[in-house]
């Protein structure tokens, strides 16, 4: 809706086709809720190529907010904040190095058991065996 009106005076034959209406939303996006008659935007109007005013764009509704849509906004910036914070980067770190740290671990304890259970062939003598 517009809030207010625009006159101008125009020639009797004037071409309506000439008239350019330049909206300008302030927001790309809006949250609702909102409220009739707030102010949503600007628009300029043009005859001919000439500016002939400004105009307020504002809405002709309320709009109530949806509580589910609300709630899904709410936890994605609540998880967007939580998952890229300094605290949760040092935690993946910590994560990264314990995993790292484990792996490693393993390696080298099944390296160490492979060299303890490792036998070696002797062969015996005849007069060692027993008859």
């Amino acid at each position: 809706a517009l809030k207010g009106g625009l006159e101008a005076l125009l020639p009797v034959d004037a071409d309506t086709s000439t008239i350019v209406i330049d909206s300008k939303p302030y927001y790309e996006e809006i949250d609702a809720p909102i409220k009739k008659g707030d102010i949503l935007g600007s628009a300029d109007i043009y005859y001919a190529e000439e500016k002939i005013g400004t105009i307020d764009l504002v809405a002709a509704t309320d709009v109530e907010a949806s509580k589910l849509r609300t709630f899904a906004r709410d936890a994605k910036n609540v998880a967007t904040t939580v998952f890229t914070s300094t605290v949760m980067k040092i935690v993946y770190v910590l994560i990264a190095v314990a995993v790292v740290g484990f792996i490693s671990l393993t390696i080298w304890l099944n390296l160490n058991k492979k060299k303890r259970r490792k036998v070696r062939y002797k062969p015996m003598k005849k007069d060692e065996f027993d008859d």
